[in-house]
């Protein structure tokens, strides 16, 4: 699991997520972002294949890499985060 920060964020999902995917032994990986209540989980699939599964309010996040299941909002418990949802045209 790791915290994205607006700071970090370019090279937690660029160059960091990237090499992340070449260890052979990682069979989960869990982004949590900082500013709002999203979390992002990729699961290794059959060879090269990862499985992406994001998250938000009110959802149950499920790691199969340790089998334990828990309401996002465990996360952000006592953690002031954006709340305002964005519109688009």
């Amino acid at each position: 699991m790791e915290v994205i920060s607006p700071d970090t964020s370019s090279k937690d999902r660029g160059e960091k997520f990237r090499y992340y995917l070449t260890i052979p032994s990682l069979q989960e990986y869990i982004s949590i972002d900082s500013e709002k209540i999203s979390v992002e989980s990729y699961c290794r699939g059959e060879g090269r294949m990862w499985l992406y599964y994001p998250y938000t309010t009110g959802d149950i996040i499920t790691s199969s890499s340790i089998e334990f299941e828990f309401p996002i909002e465990m996360l952000y418990d006592g953690v002031v985060v954006e709340t305002e949802e964005k519109h688009y045209n």
